[in-house]
Order: structure tokens, then sequence, then C-alpha cells
């Protein structure tokens, strides 16, 4: 009869588990374009020798696949779809941001400067709302590349302060030798609770 009971048992269990399975792989697959903000961007400080564009993070986003799902809550969500959304098409003839992170949301997408700044996938500016901007770098983990001693120089760190979530991920354990395996390229997907 034991033996019985744990043989129906098991099979509960590995019912529930596929079920389970097959529900995670259907919420990550509707979440792919509709109800995601996709965040990509270079770990840590780099330094180019010309300007990094819009454009380029787009093409890095594209080959990259998602790192890390991030839950974040309604209000950050819905606020960085607001600002997404209302943004990320308008004309404005000003190129001085260099893109650092690429966002996007559907068809919207824009990238974001090491600067505070903000532009569309032409490099042309955008309006900057700096606490949105602040909210999609910490809830991204973009900060977490950084030493806590070089943030406290960031604009956005200067005027909303070093974000809860920060956790240093500075060191790194890089095999030199195997430099071109080694990726420090980051797409995380934002999901709403």
């Amino acid at each position: 009869m034991k033996t019985i009971s744990c043989i129906i048992l098991f099979l509960c269990c590995v019912c529930i588990i596929s079920c389970h399975s097959r529900q995670v792989e259907k919420t990550q697959e509707g979440r792919d374009s509709n109800d995601t903000i996709f965040v990509s961007y270079q770990e840590g400080i780099y330094e180019t020798s010309a300007p990094t564009t819009c454009k380029e993070m787009k093409e890095w986003s594209e080959d990259e696949e998602v790192s890390e799902v991030i839950t974040i809550n309604k209000e950050y969500y819905d606020a960085i779809c607001s600002y997404l959304i209302e943004n990320a098409n308008k004309e404005n003839d000003d190129m001085t941001c260099e893109a650092r992170l690429y966002v996007q949301i559907s068809e919207h997408e824009m990238c974001i400067g090491d600067l505070g700044c903000a532009c569309d996938i032409n490099d042309k500016d955008i309006p900057a709302n700096k606490y949105i901007l602040y909210l999609i770098r910490s809830l991204s983990g973009y900060y977490n590349y950084f030493y806590s001693l070089d943030l406290q120089y960031d604009r956005l760190i200067k005027e909303y302060g070093m974000p809860v979530n920060y956790e240093d991920r500075t060191v790194k354990h890089i095999n030199w030798e195997d430099e071109e395996n080694y990726n420090d390229f980051r797409k995380v997907a934002l999901v709403r609770e």
C-alpha cells in the first residue's frame, strides 16, 4: 500500500511541476513584446574612441538573450512605459547624448546616456525625465556594475540617492586568455508585478 501511495504522490508531483513549467514558458512567451520593458547595457565603465550610437546598442541587444527577469511594482512599470511611449518618437535636432542603455517596450525604443540624457533611435535628444532615467538604471541593475565610490559622481545618484537594490557586482573573474568569449553586455526584462 505504501508503494502505491508513493507512486501516486510521485505522479502528482511530476504533473504539477510539468504544468507549472508550461505556465512559466507561456508567461514568458506572452511577455516578449507587449508588457515587458527590455533594458540592455554594457556592464560598468567603458571608453570608446567614437560615440556609441543608439542603433549600435539596439543591434547588440537583438543579439543578446535575456539574462535576468526583474519584477517591478506597477507604479514604476506604468511610469516608465508612459515616459517611453510619450517621448520615444519626439523630433529634435540636437544630438548630444551618447548611448549607454537601450530601452524598449513593444515598438517604442530609446537610449539613455551616461550623463543623464536620453535620445531616440537616431540619437536625437528627447526630453529627459531624470527620475524615470534613474528608475530605469537602478531597477535594471545598471548601477550594480560600478563601484559605489564611482557612483557618488553620477548626476542621478547625487539627486536621488543610492538605489536600495544596489549590489556590488564589479568584481569579475575573467579568464583573459578566453577574452573573445567574455561578454559584458547585459539584457534584462522588467516585468510588472
